[in-house]
């Protein structure tokens, strides 16, 4: 743990030593070689809330439990022969950063932690299916549809505020900063805005995924 950068789990290392005397180093000594352990730290996976869904967008996040101590987090995808991956430095991913998946196909996900640079074994698998089209995650300056947290910060509650030409029912998915998920409001269009959020949340940040037909927006909010 001392040397920078760390080293790596399960990994054999040769080591040479040199004394250091009157200012100056001697010759190295024989080699030799080292096994580091067994990584034995917590595994994760993703979210029960995710298991088994079919993504509305490629660009919907899915969270994995936090591990403390955790540098990176990597999320492994297979279906038969097909294996892709990528790996993040928080707790969560989104399908549009796989390179190389495909639409409507149903993967194996499983995740694997990063700690003092190495890596801990893959967690319980989890089935996803990826979204029939390319759906994308809708920025606020595109007014095609928006979605706006009043107010924000807040101290009881907060409503959410959708924009846009469609009129299909929307659901909103908020999770807490560890990935989990808080509170699932499905609404229709016009009635979202009715509804008071966050009532009983705890004071922190907050993660509202708000999904409308193909359309996605993350919204963060704060609760003071």
């Amino acid at each position: 743990s001392q040397l920078p950068g760390g080293v790596n789990y399960n990994t054999t290392y040769s080591i040479r030593v040199a004394v250091k005397y009157n200012g100056a180093y001697g010759n190295y000594g024989s080699v030799c070689q080292i096994t580091t352990p067994t990584a034995t730290f917590a595994t994760t996976r993703l979210n029960t809330v995710h298991c088994g869904t079919t993504l509305t967008s490629k660009w919907s996040v899915l969270y994995c439990g936090q591990v403390i101590g955790a540098t990176a987090y990597r999320f492994t995808l297979t279906n038969g022969t097909t294996s892709l991956s990528t790996t993040n430095t928080t707790n969560s991913m989104q399908l549009g950063n796989v390179v190389g998946f495909a639409l409507n196909t149903t993967y194996s996900v499983t995740v694997a932690v990063q700690i003092s640079g190495g890596w801990g074994n893959e967690g319980v698998a989890c089935s996803i299916t990826s979204p029939a089209t390319n759906a994308r995650l809708v920025t606020e300056s595109d007014q095609a549809f928006s979605v706006l947290a009043i107010p924000n910060p807040f101290t009881a509650d907060f409503v959410l505020m959708p924009k846009g030409s469609s009129k299909s029912p929307i659901q909103a998915q908020v999770f807490d900063m560890i990935g989990r998920l808080v509170e699932t409001i499905d609404s229709q269009w016009n009635t979202l805005q009715d509804v008071n959020i966050g009532i009983n949340y705890s004071s922190g940040v907050y993660n509202v995924v708000v999904t409308q037909d193909e359309n996605t927006q993350i919204v963060r909010v704060v609760k003071r």
